[in-house]
């Protein structure tokens, strides 16, 4: 119900993100999205294809949406099968990703806990932490 309410308030951003060597032009998004796992909030999927131990951060950008097609969205976006709309979702891996927020304060979830940031810069750090993880195979 909070991605729907956010949604349906307009909470379009313009931000200009440098993916690695990549540097994107100044867009509005609805949503960035920048993970590790496959899913998070009780089971979304922004990135359907990121892996925990592939030492990459799957990133999730997600243009304004029109308001008609928000229910449809949500649902395709819980089940990993937003990315059948590649005009408004793009997907990237990187190792680093800065974010020009123009030194304006944005606020960001970090698994669960809301933060306040200011041009924020994600970086992989290769064997900065070691999981463990059931065999699956």
């Amino acid at each position: 119900m909070g991605m729907l309410a956010t949604l349906l308030h307009n909470s379009v951003q313009e931000y200009r993100l440098q993916i690695d060597d990549q540097r994107l032009s100044l867009q509005e998004y609805m949503f960035v999205v920048f993970c590790n796992g496959r899913f998070y909030g009780g089971g979304y999927q922004p990135c359907p294809d990121a892996l925990l131990n592939d030492g990459w951060i799957d990133v999730c950008l997600i243009k304004p949406v029109p308001k008609k097609m928000i229910i449809d969205m949500a649902k395709t976006y819980e089940q990993g099968k937003h990315i059948e709309y590649p005009e408004y979702v793009s997907l990237y891996q990187a190792k680093t990703i800065g974010m020009n927020t123009e030194n304006q304060s944005i606020y960001g979830n970090l698994d669960g806990e809301v933060r306040e940031l200011r041009n924020p810069t994600i970086e992989v750090v290769e064997q900065a932490l070691h999981l463990y993880l059931p065999n699956i195979e």
